[in-house]
């Protein structure tokens, strides 16, 4: 293939019919029947060396790199902020092995072990030098943004990784990552243009991507990128036609929460002008956690700072129905089977208070405020307060007696140190369910992520079906896929946009304008 050729195909004619192909390639359909990939214009209104296409962590961070690449850089963002992106709505956890602050408390890491974590959690469906790319490098990268101005963070334990290593903004947001990485593209002086939208990307006769087509305002305008173009524009969630037919498992019900411009259109465009392959769609970064207020949409509550106080999750026939530590993206293959799709935490008022006191309420109950939660737990449609637990099920829905079967039961569990029903960790039992007053949470989906997107190689280089690079075209950050597997795993959406954004711009700025 060093001839340029594929099977006995030139690129340009392949890429008639590899646009088609990738749609069938794809491991979800609704790609298909696409058009050649668009030629470049004779005139350009605008040209750059590195054009990049998104302005979150991945987009960014691949500015800043190209930047000291030596590139002149440009960043599109479809929305009028940074701060829409998926990286500032998030909750701020980024994964790292091996960082000062975890050797400062003696914490014991390596990216070997943050590795075997990763892959098995998820399903070893993970692409392995995407995933040995990220494990081993975040550290750096997180320690660059530390370096560069990242505000104070805290460790957070979190189900799939064997030690602490979550580092959680004390802000519970990504914001504090994004304004770190902006602050460094602003000092750079590279220009971000907002409310403006990739359309299109346009390929020489011989395959090579060398600009796109842009619109903003209802006006198009042609930029020509003499090294490459970095495709980082995110997934596909906030589209729910779009995620409703790739991952049928989670379709109709649930929040679809993060950056409103992750529409996948540029996951769509990539396939279908440049060739580049599809992979893993039909896999979701979707939680157990999500109070569905408004159609598809509403805030999530971190049910597993309740669990290891001595809560317990059951469904609407009063029963636990897995093992309430589970990786909560593990859980959801669960909830999945329970009936309508719901199910409920159950916990003290003891506990309740213990864990608004250890994290603000915006973070237990995430957007939210005090005003907020007292509010509905006195409407009691989605947070419920009761005296007995008989009044709690008749409150939430729950079957009565089996609930106070199960009740009984768990408290019995956390006396013998031993849960004969799911094998829950004691140390994660430390009380039972007995004093009232009880709180309980309804909870169904809420996807904050698609793991799927386009294909990659370890220098963030799209490929083709084949695995051949197209030529001055890279992706990082949501928009690619395969590196989480089969199953998301907390801190590792944040690690990845910033890790694979570093790769990209410093190897898009290597290419020969």
């Amino acid at each position: 293939m060093s001839d340029g050729k594929t099977e006995g195909l030139s690129r340009r004619k392949f890429l008639k019919s590899a646009a088609i192909g990738a749609g069938a390639v794809a491991m979800a359909g609704g790609i298909a029947g696409v058009p050649e990939a668009a030629a470049a214009p004779k005139k350009w209104d605008r040209t750059t060396d590195v054009l990049i296409a998104g302005a979150g962590g991945a987009g960014l961070m691949a500015a800043v790199r190209a930047g000291d690449g030596g590139a002149k850089v440009l960043v599109l963002q479809k929305t009028p902020s940074v701060l829409t992106t998926s990286t500032a709505v998030s909750g701020g956890l980024f994964a790292a092995a091996g960082t000062r602050a975890q050797k400062e408390k003696g914490i014991e890491d390596s990216a070997e072990k943050f590795y075997r974590d990763y892959v098995k959690n998820g399903g070893y469906m993970n692409i392995p030098e995407l995933a040995r790319l990220l494990t081993a490098n975040s550290v750096k990268v997180f320690e660059w943004l530390v370096d560069n101005g990242l505000p104070s963070f805290r460790f957070e334990a979190y189900p799939g990784h064997s030690v602490l290593r979550g580092h959680r903004s004390n802000k519970n947001s990504g914001r504090d990552l994004v304004e770190t990485i902006y602050a460094q593209v602003k000092k750079r002086n590279i220009p971000v243009q907002f409310d403006t939208a990739v359309s299109r990307l346009f390929v020489d006769p011989k395959g090579r991507v060398v600009g796109v087509e842009a619109v903003r305002a209802g006006k198009k305008t042609n930029i020509r990128a003499h090294r490459a173009v970095v495709m980082a524009c995110g997934g596909f969630v906030r589209d729910a036609k779009t995620f409703d037919s790739w991952i049928p498992a989670y379709a109709g019900i649930g929040n679809l929460t993060g950056d409103p411009g992750n529409t996948g259109e540029s996951i769509k465009m990539i396939a279908k002008d440049a060739g580049g392959l599809a992979t893993h769609l039909q896999y979701a970064g979707t939680y157990p956690y999500g109070l569905e207020v408004s159609p598809r949409s509403g805030p999530v509550c971190r049910y597993w700072y309740f669990t290891p106080l001595g809560s317990i999750l059951v469904n609407k026939n009063g029963k636990r129905y897995a093992n309430e530590m589970l990786t909560p993206t593990k859980l959801t293959h669960s909830l999945a089977e329970q009936q309508d799709k719901v199910h409920f935490l159950v916990a003290t008022k003891a506990v309740w208070e213990e864990v608004f006191a250890k994290y603000p309420p915006g973070g237990v109950i995430s957007p939210s405020t005090p005003d907020w939660i007292a509010k509905e737990l006195q409407a009691g449609k989605w947070l419920f307060q009761a005296d007995t637990v008989s009044e709690l099920a008749g409150k939430t829905g729950i079957d009565a007696g089996n609930l106070q079967k199960t009740i009984e039961a768990y408290n019995g569990y956390a006396k013998s140190g031993k849960d004969p029903d799911f094998g829950r960790d004691p140390k994660t039992m430390p009380r039972g369910i007995e004093a009232g007053p009880f709180y309980a949470v309804k909870m169904t989906f809420a996807t904050v992520l698609t793991l799927g997107g386009i294909r990659i190689n370890d220098k963030c280089q799209v490929v083709d079906p084949y695995e051949k690079p197209v030529p001055g075209l890279y992706a990082a950050g949501e928009n690619t896929g395969g590196v989480h597997g089969n199953m998301y795993l907390g801190g590792c959406a944040l690690a990845w946009a910033f890790t694979s954004g570093w790769f990209a711009g410093e190897n898009a700025a290597r290419e020969k304008a």
